[in-house]
């Protein structure tokens, strides 16, 4: 990946202007259908398989499907296939633009919405599809974030499951041999636990007539750019997330699983060489990596190339004014790396340092990267030498190993791949003994009550550690094996020394077996609440919190937001609370020089306003330390 940048002078006018370019082998031949794009991106199939896209979708509208819309459809359906292959995707939801009205008519009779025309057009036109581009597209992709449809509207379930019976039907008819997916929901399905309840109740009425789900499975939060913290491709779960979704159609005999919708958002204006277009770059690719290695996973289409439309803040994007960003050559090189590359296993070395086998033309690929919160974080892996080996970087940048028998590998938030010819047995043993110099140990701690404090511990390494534990001017002290898998709790008696009102500060002290000494500390800062016999008198309560300083209660979006925080009168808050024996009362007094919200109700969060969370099971950081 490389940047130019040209400066120059018009008279005593400084003038800048900054472009770029990607060098890459020639594509591969035939292209991988697991690197795909979405039917958002325009219609360029020979840059798409220069960057090695094996998938193209086509996004056939109902209102757009009659002679002269077809004839255009064949066109871009043609010049796609000499490229890759086309997966030509419909929609359950119907022709609205032309039934509108009368769905409109209907609901406000409060009669049932959808008249039984819209079905049967939408049918026929499949069937018509499915023949006309027989032998072309074979596989047809239902899509609908119908979790979304069905918020509020319970009868956009009842349509979505009879419209995608119908469809899958009548696509069958027109083509004896096409492939059927649907069931399209958006993320947000997949990121709740338990997984995939709306999925799971569709698929148990859908599992007859489909082959399997394709989703929009975005990766949350999935921004990047000055103030935002988006997460890396551990911290997301897709690979949790994915695997639930195959297990629950593998349970029915289908193994179509595909994401048909995906990507990440980077803040708009940023220069080409941007460090945060970098670091998206990076995530991006190490997803493809962790999502290849689940076989029934078909293809992901990434959602955009270019610019969706000016003016956005953050935009899903490969590309800036028709200039390739990072992204591109990461993506470009890991569709050349891992083409018709075949999963193996992963190699356990450290949590934090994910290593994945891949076999590809008789020799082996081995992935890994450093997964930390913070992109500049480095970590050094060190394995005996392979035979043959080479080691390139994310955008294929061959990097310099030394003769020494032993390697070490700085690893970073990129990816390398390194290449081998050694066997998966030979591979397997020299992992198992390879190190990292990261710490073995990871800990949380929650108080249950005045005198009762949990401590989570998590062993990161490959090997059971032997420990000794401490807490700081505190009489408590323990020694136990901590094993590989999952996390242990212990529940540490405080004694007499309880808790109080305030700033409760904690120190646990650990050593491990090898000598390796680590420091965990928490605060828990606790309320004292006073008994309400009216409501109406909470205002006349003292405060139990005053968040005037911004410095530490405002996080870093809103100083984006807002230029700056200038002080209480730009942003701060009064917090009152109380309670009786049916009742918890808040009096939140908020200042704001600018208030900010035109969202509706189910997205309210998204604006300026207040927001409250419960931790009943008082289990929120032991679940961010086990990555729940």
């Amino acid at each position: 990946f490389f940047t130019l940048q040209l400066n120059w002078s018009e008279g005593n006018v400084p003038r800048s202007h900054q472009s770029s370019f990607v060098v890459q082998e020639q594509p591969p031949e035939p292209p991988d259908p697991f690197f795909g794009m979405s039917c958002f991106n325009p219609s360029r199939p020979e840059l798409m398989r220069r960057m090695g896209v094996g998938t193209r979708g086509v996004l056939f509208q109902w209102e757009n499907c009659d002679e002269e819309g077809l004839a255009k459809y064949d066109q871009t359906v043609e010049e796609n296939l000499r490229h890759m292959q086309v997966i030509g995707q419909i929609s359950p939801q119907g022709n609205r633009k032309k039934f509108g009205k009368l769905i409109a008519e209907n609901l406000e009779q409060g009669q049932y919405p959808f008249p039984e025309e819209m079905y049967l057009e939408a049918a026929q036109m499949a069937e018509k599809l499915a023949k006309r581009y027989h032998g072309k597209i074979k596989h047809w992709a239902l899509v609908e974030e119908i979790n979304l449809s069905m918020r509020n509207r319970a009868y956009e379930k009842e349509r979505y499951v009879r419209m995608a019976k119908l469809l899958a039907q009548a696509l069958r008819k027109g083509s004896a041999e096409v492939l059927v997916s649907g069931i399209g929901v958006s993320s947000g399905d997949g990121r709740n636990l338990p997984r995939f309840q709306i999925v799971g109740d569709l698929w148990s009425q859908l599992k007859d007539d489909l082959d399997g789900i394709g989703l929009d499975q975005y990766s949350h939060p999935g921004t990047f750019g000055p103030g935002y913290k988006p997460a890396n491709s551990e911290d997301s779960q897709i690979y949790e997330i994915m695997l639930a979704a195959g297990q629950l159609i593998k349970a029915d005999g289908k193994n179509h699983l595909s994401i048909d919708e995906k990507g990440r958002q980077l803040a708009a204006g940023l220069p080409l060489d941007s460090e945060y277009a970098r670091s998206m770059a990076n995530i991006v690719v190490r997803e493809y990596i962790v999502l290849k290695s689940l076989p029934e996973l078909r293809f992901w289409l990434y959602h955009r190339m270019m610019p969706w439309r000016s003016g956005n803040s953050t935009e899903f994007t490969m590309f800036e004014r028709q200039h390739p960003r990072h992204l591109v050559a990461a993506y470009a090189f890991a569709a050349r790396k891992l083409c018709q590359a075949r999963f193996l296993k992963s190699l356990a070395v450290h949590e934090k340092m994910p290593c994945r086998l891949f076999e590809k033309d008789g020799m082996h690929i081995i992935s890994a990267w450093l997964s930390d919160t913070e992109p500049d974080s480095r970590a050094s892996l060190r394995f005996e030498r392979l035979p043959g080996l080479n080691v390139c970087d994310a955008v294929g940048k061959r990097l310099p190993l030394s003769q020494d028998d032993i390697v070490e590998l700085s690893l970073g938030e990129a990816p390398v791949y390194m290449q081998t010819t050694a066997s998966q047995e030979e591979i397997e043993r020299v992992f198992a003994s390879a190190s990292a110099s990261l710490p073995e140990l990871s800990a949380s701690m929650e108080l249950l009550g005045r005198r009762q404090l949990r401590i989570c511990l998590k062993n990161l390494s490959a090997e059971p550690l032997q420990l000794q534990l401490q807490l700081s001017g505190r009489d408590y002290s323990r020694s136990l094996e901590l094993p590989t898998e999952p996390g242990m709790d212990i529940i540490a008696e405080l004694g007499e020394e309880a808790v109080g009102p305030g700033i409760n500060d904690f120190e646990l002290m650990a050593r491990s077996q090898g000598g390796h000494n680590y420091k965990f500390t928490d605060q828990f800062e606790l309320f004292s609440l006073k008994p309400l016999s009216k409501p109406e008198n909470l205002s006349g309560l003292e405060p139990i919190l005053d968040m005037s300083d911004g410095h530490r209660y405002i996080n870093n979006l809103d100083y984006i937001a807002s230029g700056h925080w200038s002080g209480p009168d730009d942003l701060s808050a009064t917090v009152c609370a109380a309670y009786n024996p049916e009742f918890l009362f808040f009096d939140i007094v908020v200042v704001d020089d600018e208030h900010r919200n035109d969202n509706g109700t189910q997205t309210l969060w998204r604006g300026d306003a207040v927001q409250i969370a419960f931790d009943p099971y008082r289990d929120a950081r032991k679940k961010k330390n086990l990555n729940v």
